[in-house]
């Protein structure tokens, strides 16, 4: 048996010296194949994270950014509008909804200013005085109403958020009677009504400022437009593209590269699900990564599953050995 075993070794020893580079290249190649599935994994996680970036974060409001009074004085000017619409309006609509918003969001400040005991410009409530916004968004002649204790009216006042003496002029010329509180911005433009225009220490744009924050991204050019169309399929693209490259090249034919185009994009597209699925019930951001976590755990059970069956055939190979010499 040990002659045996020593001609055996020889044998086989023999075999290496002059073949051995054939098995290094075979666990070589596995090796590379394992790379290539792992930097394509990583490149479609990328893209789909991508993907899911431009849904989630493109043309939607900052929820974020609206604050109670902000919020308030939408459903005060736009009572039977929902503020999830203006993700849809084009840049005419828009211009027009931030223009009201700011408006009413104006009022809303100062209204709560006087009622918490602050002076707004000269003005400053008395005991038991309390400011309040016309109920109607349309209401004639003034926006806010100063009343006493018994409901009297103390003061009726027009509020204008703009930059326009010509606006606030014009108020004053259909209700002469009735003074009008406005951003500093026009204080400097202010003639002989100087009396019946009274500053709030507010400044129109930076109410302006606060209402945009939250629709900024709304506010796209038509280019940006189309690239947040395009890049929810980018991961898709970047698959055709990759796998089709080797059919141009002649490395491989139709038959190769259309199975592996529809295997990957339909991990890509299952990891994607996952991820919006998350995001309807966590915050966007743990959407992409449980996205990109699904994506790269369908690739690591794919590798490892090559390497077994790699294993199992190598392995089929010695067995017979093993009975003969046991």
């Amino acid at each position: 048996m040990d002659a045996e075993l020593i001609k055996l070794s020889s044998y086989y020893g023999a075999k290496v010296r002059s073949e051995g580079h054939q098995g290094r290249k075979t666990v070589q190649d596995l090796y590379k194949k394992h790379l290539a599935g792992r930097e394509k994994a990583l490149l479609d996680s990328a893209a789909l994270a991508t993907g899911l970036s431009s849904i989630f974060y493109g043309d939607r409001l900052d929820e974020s950014l609206i604050t109670p009074q902000m919020d308030e004085a939408f459903q005060l000017a736009f009572p039977t509008t929902s503020l999830d619409e203006a993700a849809g309006m084009g840049a005419e609509q828009l211009a027009g909804l931030v223009s009201a918003w700011k408006g009413k969001y104006f009022e809303v400040l100062v209204r709560d200013k006087l009622n918490e005991g602050e002076y707004v410009g000269d003005i400053h409530l008395e005991p038991g005085q309390t400011a309040e916004l016309a109920e109607s968004a349309v209401q004639p002649g003034w926006d806010l109403v100063i009343t006493d204790d018994s409901g009297a009216v103390v003061e009726e006042l027009s509020l204008k958020a703009t930059e326009s003496i010509g606006y606030v002029k014009e108020a004053l010329e259909r209700y002469p009677d009735i003074a009008v509180l406005v951003t500093d911005d026009v204080l400097a433009d202010v003639d002989g009504t100087a009396d019946m225009i009274i500053g709030s220490g507010l400044y129109n744009g930076d109410i302006e400022q606060a209402v945009e924050a939250p629709m900024a991204s709304l506010f796209d050019s038509v280019s940006e437009d189309i690239l947040e169309a395009l890049l929810p399929g980018l991961p898709f693209v970047l698959i055709a593209v990759g796998e089709g490259r080797h059919l141009i090249t002649g490395k491989r034919s139709f038959q190769q590269v259309l199975p592996a185009i529809l295997t990957r994009s339909a991990k890509t597209g299952t990891a994607m699900g996952a991820g919006l699925l998350t995001s309807l019930i966590l915050p966007d951001v743990f959407g992409i990564i449980v996205g990109t976590g699904v994506r790269m755990a369908f690739s690591r059970s794919e590798r490892a599953g090559s390497t077994v069956v790699f294993i199992d055939e190598k392995t089929e190979l010695i067995l017979p050995m093993a009975g003969k010499y046991a």
